[in-house]
């Protein structure tokens, strides 16, 4: 007895396409969100290394942190703390397409000797840290030393307490999505900033966990005579 196939349907291949499409509607975040959770924590790999480099230099320097930048050059802390880190790549978050590309100073092969080219980061240092000794920061555990910035056309080596986050108080969410013109904190991991802490801590922090007016305000930091308060009530949470 011989056996015929018998073909599908237009109806039945539609209906096949359309479970496909369905199935995809409901994967493809899932994808999407599992392959960003792994960026998240490859930046916070990142951002432990900084933070080991920035201790071994702390060590070797007098027990202070690195300055932002060294005064008459285009050297920047990222720069100072390569002996220690080893390698320039970790200055480029995953999920940032700009870190670690050149800015328009040249590139680390031909920069003049005693000066490196300025590079796009994705993490930017904290101004209210440069220079400063260990041992007059009364709460590293609360200190952020780099945050996840976003970067705009040169890449900022390091945010100021006043200029980037207003010095009549904090009148905005210093969170964005975009590029903002003071390079604002980026929102880059499925709504999170990653945050490298003075003790070698990182931690990820949202826009709506209530944290975004403690980050602007940043009470424990004097700007007016770059001094801290020890108060333990004037400590954002870390």
């Amino acid at each position: 007895m011989s056996r015929t196939s018998k073909a599908f349907t237009l109806i039945e291949l539609l209906v096949v396409i359309a479970i496909i499409a369905i199935l995809a509607a409901i994967l493809f975040p899932v994808f999407a969100r599992a392959r960003e959770n792994a960026r998240r924590a490859s930046c916070q790999s990142n951002l432990k290394q900084l933070g080991l480099g920035i201790m071994q230099y702390t060590q070797d320097y007098d027990e202070k942190f690195p300055y932002t930048n060294i005064s008459g050059t285009y050297n920047t802390w990222d720069v100072v703390i390569l002996p220690y880190t080893k390698s320039y790549q970790l200055i480029a978050c995953p999920s940032d397409p700009q870190g670690n590309t050149n800015a328009g100073y040249g590139n680390l092969a031909t920069a003049v000797p005693g000066y490196v080219a300025v590079m796009k980061r994705s993490y930017s240092y904290a101004n209210y840290v440069s220079g400063v000794a260990v041992a007059a920061v009364p709460a590293t555990a609360l200190t952020i030393q780099l945050a996840e910035r976003n970067n705009g056309n040169y890449g900022s080596a390091y945010w100021n307490y006043q200029s980037d986050f207003g010095s009549t108080g904090p009148t905005r969410s210093p969170y964005t999505e975009g590029v903002g013109t003071n390079g604002d904190f980026s929102l880059r991991h499925l709504g999170t900033t990653n945050f490298l802490y003075s003790d070698g801590h990182v931690k990820a922090i949202g826009a709506a966990s209530g944290q975004a007016m403690k980050l602007t305000s940043h009470p424990r930091y004097d700007a007016t005579n770059g001094t801290y308060t020890s108060a333990a009530t004037d400590l954002p949470t870390g």
